[in-house]
């Protein structure tokens, strides 16, 4: 298992897609890889999307448009004091 913490982020844009794709998804692709990121451009070959904000959870799928959408709305509603858009239930799938 292989857990990456943002390895990409200090590189410019064209030498991070090409590691990500001769490193990430080409040497590793046999292998359990986790990859934390800000950049949603690598969020397409994922199996599953894990959002955290403030260290809470706030959404999970693998349908990367729906998954965008209820984010979004998810952030907006706790940065308005609301919930985060996470539920015990949501939680639950997760695990």
């Amino acid at each position: 298992m292989y857990l990456l913490d943002d390895v990409l982020a200090a590189l410019d844009p064209p030498v991070a897609r090409r590691i990500y794709n001769k490193v990430i998804c080409g040497l590793l692709k046999d292998k359990t890889r986790i990859l934390c990121t800000n950049n949603v451009q690598l969020l397409t070959n994922a199996d599953v999307i894990v959002h955290l904000h403030q260290g809470s959870l706030v959404n999970y799928g693998k349908d990367i448009k729906s998954f965008m959408l209820y984010s979004v709305r998810g952030l907006e509603r706790s940065e308005l004091g609301g919930s985060h858009g996470c539920t015990g239930r949501l939680w639950d799938r997760f695990l």
